[in-house]
Formats: structure tokens, sequence, C-alpha cells
């Protein structure tokens, strides 16, 4: 969701930085979708699941049918984050390296014990009426896009590269912090890992 020029598809495949980015992995019998303001924020964006039926009374698993009432690939506690996807392990890696969120679907990693439901991604907040002066990407006296640190200072620390190339040496700022308090659902950086106390497993 960013500009392209005077074209209508980027020859990059995705817009030019600062945008949200909504991404997508479908790779069926299960999908991911996760919301990115790594490359910045520019406009509200939310992924909401349409149709398809609850179905979560299966013990520790927990599913979403789709609208053929064919239970999808689920999600099981206490399994290795390893275990995803047997089939699909580079897509499975690129997934669990980027912080996406699994969904069988859509869907989500919760307790059992709670009501469950097929969950949406957001980012609401309009990062760019609080965005901080250095950050700020202005139009005729107008904040209309607010920049990730990476982007606008370039320097290893903002940008998880050189020594800060690792998630024991890279630490999230107060920036990608900021974007995390406006939009929890999304990922602000790198190597965050919100999800770093669930597990997931595919159901055959």
């Amino acid at each position: 969701m960013g500009d392209c020029g005077s074209v209508t598809e980027c020859a990059s495949g995705s817009g030019e930085p600062p945008a949200i980015l909504a991404e997508f992995l479908l790779d069926f019998p299960i999908d991911f979708y996760n919301i990115s303001l790594v490359g910045g924020f520019n406009i509200p964006v939310s992924i909401v699941h349409s149709g398809g039926a609850r179905d979560c009374a299966n013990g520790p698993f927990l599913r979403c049918k789709t609208d053929g009432g064919q239970a999808a690939s689920g999600v099981k506690l206490n399994a290795p984050l390893t275990n995803l996807a047997k089939a699909t392990v580079s897509r499975a890696t690129e997934v669990v390296t980027r912080r996406n969120v699994p969904v069988p679907v859509v869907n989500s990693p919760v307790t059992p014990s709670r009501p469950v439901d097929c969950n949406s991604a957001t980012c609401l907040s309009d990062l760019n009426h609080h965005c901080p002066h250095e950050l700020q990407v202005r139009r005729n006296g107008h904040v209309v896009a607010c920049k990730s640190a990476c982007l606008a200072f370039n320097q290893p620390e903002y940008c998880c590269t050189g020594a800060y190339n690792n998630p024991k040496t890279f630490s999230p700022s107060n920036y990608s912090r900021m974007f995390k308090d406006s939009c929890p659902a999304a990922y602000s950086y790198a190597y965050e890992d919100s999800f770093k106390h669930f597990y997931l497993e595919l159901i055959t």
C-alpha cells in the first residue's frame, strides 16, 4: 500500500515506503497473514475474516471451518514452532523468521478454555496524527505518512543490520515501541516475536 509512481503494479512487489504492509502467504491447507509497520505507516489497515463458521470445541485443537464445511488446519498448544507445515518448510521458515501470525483460513493461538474467534489483524490507529517530527512525511503542510526509524536514519541499530543482525543483539527502539503501542497486532521491527509464547502444529 504505497506509491508506485505512474503504474498500478510495483516492479519491486511493494509500494515505495513509508507504507504499511498487509502480507499474505496462501498455502492450503494453512495460510498466514500479518500487518507490518517495518517500512513505516501511511493509512490504517484491517484484515477481517469473511464467511466460514467457528469449530473450536475439539480439545486443544482450534479450528475455523471454511465455507464449504471442511475444517482447515488448526492450532495445537505445546508443539514446537518448528513443526509448522512439514510440507512447506521453506515457507514456514520465512513465516517464523518474519514473525507472521499463523492462521488456518484465519485463526490465532489462544487458550482453549477461552472463547475463540477467527481473529482480525488490524492497525486502525492513525499514526500520522502522533508521528514524531523526525519521522514525518509532509505534503502541503499535512503529515501523510510516518517513516520507520530504519527508513529515516538508515542506521544498523534501527535496521537489524551489521552487528545488530541478530535477535540476540537487536532491541526495539522507542520508535518501534511507539508503533507497537498504537498497533499491537502489527509487527514493528524485523526481529519482533510477538507470539513467542504460542506454539502450533499442522493437523492433517
